[in-house]
């Protein structure tokens, strides 16, 4: 099937710079968004920014923050789905279960902690291997 008809909503062609946070809003990347939807949008990313795949995209212009997570993933461009896209995606609205730790309990706490971990390794491995792939490349043969 393809991307578009899997869509629910009218897609909006834009060009309106944004900022990904990720890693509990301690890393974060611009981003050029190209693409909006009511569920989501299509982002352009600088080639050497690997974000996972859960994060909050930030765009000034609109005023307005979704918590989002991945769809795909095509050279610099990535695809994403807002967390409660039966909204208009503001977090003010609780998009995304994003209250304060305390009022979620102790055990949410604990599981985002995990998450946020498992993340932040996965964007390491992926530097890694992009690098080594890199590094391979540039190696003449013997």
């Amino acid at each position: 099937m393809a991307e578009d008809e899997r869509r629910t909503s009218a897609r909006q062609r834009t060009v309106l710079p944004g900022r990904v946070y990720y890693n509990k809003h301690s890393v974060s990347a611009e981003c050029l968004v190209r693409d909006m939807s009511d569920g989501g949008a299509r982002l352009e990313l600088s080639e050497n920014v690997i974000i996972p795949d859960v994060m909050e995209l930030y765009i000034p212009k609109k005023e307005k923050t979704f918590h989002a997570h991945i769809l795909w993933r095509r050279g610099n461009e990535v695809g994403v789905e807002y967390a409660d896209s039966g909204s208009d995606g503001d977090l003010s609205h609780g998009a995304g279960n994003l209250e304060a730790p305390a009022e979620r309990g102790q055990g949410g706490v604990e599981l985002e902690d995990r998450v946020q971990k498992l993340e932040t390794e996965m964007v390491s491995l992926k530097r890694m291997f992009l690098d080594d792939v890199k590094n391979r490349s540039l190696r003449l043969p013997l």
